[in-house]
């Protein structure tokens, strides 16, 4: 118990790289050991860094994630300035998914927090 407190306040945080496994929701499949999204079972292009933003959307599926953790752990920076560049790689993967920000399928917007994925159902096998 000792050590996972030491760890944490060194701020030392999970490894999600290694997370394998599947995430799905509705048409959405993420696959962590191919490092890829598929819609409708189309492979959906996304650059290294919008897939591992996705990921760790997914990976805390019905939590809302902060802009500074995505910033921390997608860019590996903390740096609250640059709310900008979440907003606007959310963007591009919204589109990307066909997703409506207007009614969102998969990617919501939590206002003045950051952004938050609906959780798998048991159904799909992903979470």
């Amino acid at each position: 118990m000792a050590r996972v407190v030491s760890a944490l306040r060194r701020g030392i945080e999970f490894d999600e790289t290694r997370l394998t496994g599947q995430y799905e929701i509705g048409a959405l499949a993420i696959d962590y050991d191919l490092r890829e999204a598929r819609l409708s079972g189309r492979l959906v292009e996304l650059t290294t860094m919008e897939f591992d933003l996705l990921r760790e959307l997914s990976v805390n599926a019905g939590r809302a994630v902060t802009y500074d953790q995505i910033m921390r752990r997608v860019w590996r920076r903390a740096n609250p300035e640059r709310r900008s560049l979440v907003r606007s790689m959310v963007k591009n993967i919204r589109r990307k998914l066909g997703d409506d920000v207007a009614s969102p399928s998969f990617i919501v917007t939590v206002p003045r927090v950051g952004y938050r994925m609906g959780e798998a159902s048991a159904a799909n096998g992903g979470g």
